[in-house]
């Protein structure tokens, strides 16, 4: 009888990847978490902070799923770069 091998798992971290078109989205479009973090080169829980801390309004779309507005993201940014 031979014992099993136990492995540790770990986890993947998904790439962050921002949205190529950024500059071409109109203000009313929506982002998700992960694509606003990769753009603003932060992780998720850099992103989650700055909703918590409400430097940037997000929209609740459903129980599990938030979006945050492309405007309110350009805003975030120009105030960023001109402080």
């Amino acid at each position: 009888m031979t014992t099993p091998i136990h492995r540790r798992r770990t986890k993947r971290r998904a790439e962050l990847v921002p949205p190529p078109n950024f500059d071409t989205l109109p203000n009313s479009a929506i982002l998700r978490p992960e694509a606003c973090a990769a753009l603003l080169g932060i992780g998720l829980s850099g992103f989650w902070r700055l909703v918590d801390r409400g430097e940037l309004p997000t929209l609740k779309m459903s129980a599990r799923c938030t979006g945050i507005l492309v405007a309110d993201v350009r805003r975030f940014i120009a105030a960023k770069t001109a402080a």
